[in-house]
């Protein structure tokens, strides 16, 4: 396992979620929220950005 995925798990298994995320910058960038469901499934969320929308002209 590459040391990104072991970190990734560790972070998982505490359930932060938030460094998960300060740890891809893309993902950051977007404002996407992560989360764990009722199940313990990873729920990722991307909240409406004027920003994320691309070009409305086409």
């Amino acid at each position: 396992m590459s040391e990104f995925m072991q970190r990734f798990a560790e972070l998982r298994d505490r359930k932060a979620f938030a460094e998960i995320v300060d740890s891809l910058p893309y993902v950051k960038l977007m404002g996407t929220v992560m989360a764990e469901d009722e199940a313990g499934e990873l729920r990722f969320e991307l909240p409406f950005l004027a920003r994320n929308v691309g070009n409305t002209s086409l």
